[in-house]
């Protein structure tokens, strides 16, 4: 594949972004994707160090409505980047703003809750609405193994 001014180099056979979903149920404590990696999930103080959203995230947990759903980002997302102080931004805006090459756009998933919103682009950024607050009782930290 050519992407701008690389040629990408990708295993025969391999696809990408095609994927089913994968459901993240309220008991679940690791889940494994079809590519090896594995989501867990823990309990976390709401005073734990705040991980840098790439490879885990710690979130509201009152502000989650499960099944959540682990899929691949679609034109049209939207989300909310932690640190945009509320600003939406188009995941396709995002990604080109981070310089992506078109293999790690396909690549790119995205942690939906219940409600539809995006909470999470495991390996990127966090949004800003399951942030934890001053005011937050319960948290989960997310992490994703590769």
């Amino acid at each position: 594949m050519i992407d701008r001014d690389r040629i990408v180099l990708t295993r025969s056979g391999e696809t990408v972004g095609t994927s089913d979903p994968v459901q993240i149920e309220e008991n679940d404590l690791m889940v494994s994707l079809p590519d090896g990696a594995r989501l867990i999930l823990t309990p976390a103080m709401p005073a734990d160090p705040f991980p840098n959203g790439r490879d885990s995230v710690i979130v509201d947990q009152e502000k989650l409505h499960f099944p959540l759903l682990l899929r691949h980002w679609r034109p049209g997302d939207v989300f909310q980047p932690f640190g945009m102080d509320g600003q939406h931004q188009k995941l396709q805006d995002f990604f080109t703003n981070l310089k992506l090459s078109r293999l790690e756009k396909e690549r790119a998933r995205v942690l939906e809750n219940g409600d539809g919103k995006i909470i999470w682009i495991p390996g990127y950024r966090s949004d800003e609405r399951f942030r934890v607050k001053t005011d937050t009782r319960n948290a989960l930290k997310i992490a994703w193994i590769r």
